[in-house]
């Protein structure tokens, strides 16, 4: 690969995140913002400018995101030709 050590700068970068977004989802974190966000101000989803059609995602669409993006990066570590095991998780 001609450009390895980059590659696997990002690839280091994206596998932390990704497993930060695991580690939170497995916890629930996520919850807790929702609550949050369900009981702030009408401002964000109503008063502000534009006016967004806002929606919380469900805990499934953020399992099926999470799972897609697993699948994404094993298959860019592959289509880049890197062993796994060279990203530090």
């Amino acid at each position: 690969m001609v450009n390895k050590t980059y590659a696997l700068e990002w690839l280091n970068f994206s596998i932390k995140n990704l497993n930060t977004a695991k580690l939170l989802f497995e916890a629930n974190h996520y919850e807790d913002e929702i609550v949050f966000l369900r009981e702030a101000t009408n401002y964000y989803k109503e008063d502000r400018y534009p006016n967004p059609n806002y929606f919380l995602p469900s805990k499934e669409e953020i399992k099926e995101i999470l799972d897609f993006t697993d699948k994404l990066f094993y298959r860019v570590c592959q289509i880049l030709e890197m062993d796994i095991s060279e990203v530090k998780c």
